[in-house]
């Protein structure tokens, strides 16, 4: 019993170690060479982007002023369900293509905004009105299932 909690614990700490070392998840980042501040911004007003942007580690999400739906998904590499929804959200991506932003977060490369947004359990799937109105989903989605709530998203917004 004392070996299977020492491997826990182990196990356990190695996992704190390497989600807190995944990167500075700052929305402002320094530019070496110039010395100037970027301000890293994800769902610009105005500005829908096609297929299915991967967050980085140094962005955040703010979903402040954009005016087109926003679908977040949180996933991790190692994740199954995650791995089985993947093709799905893409599909939906080439789809909306325009009228839907499409965004995937690794939790592993950026825990501060999987904390952020409260997603505990993967696949956690984020719909985003352009009024800031923040619906979610935990669990695997099927096709119909996230269509259907992206349609909600498109008709909330006319």
């Amino acid at each position: 019993m004392k070996k299977i909690s020492l491997i826990l614990s182990s196990m356990a700490i190695a996992a704190v170690a390497v989600l807190s070392s995944c990167g500075n998840n700052s929305a402002v980042q320094k530019n070496e060479n110039a010395g100037e501040t970027v301000e890293t911004t994800v769902g610009d007003p105005g500005y829908v982007r096609s297929g299915v942007y991967e967050l980085k580690a140094d962005e955040l999400l703010d979903f402040t002023g954009i005016d087109h739906p926003v679908v977040v998904d949180f996933s991790a590499t190692w994740c199954g369900p995650c791995n089985n929804f993947k093709p799905t959200f893409v599909k939906m991506a080439e789809k909306y293509n325009g009228k839907v932003e499409f965004i995937a977060v690794d939790v592993d490369r950026c825990p501060e905004v999987a904390k952020k947004f409260e997603a505990n359990a993967i696949p956690f799937v984020l719909f985003v009105s352009p009024d800031g109105t923040i619906n979610s989903n935990v669990g695997l989605m099927d096709e119909t299932a996230l269509e259907e709530a992206i349609q909600n998203l498109i008709n909330a917004q006319k």
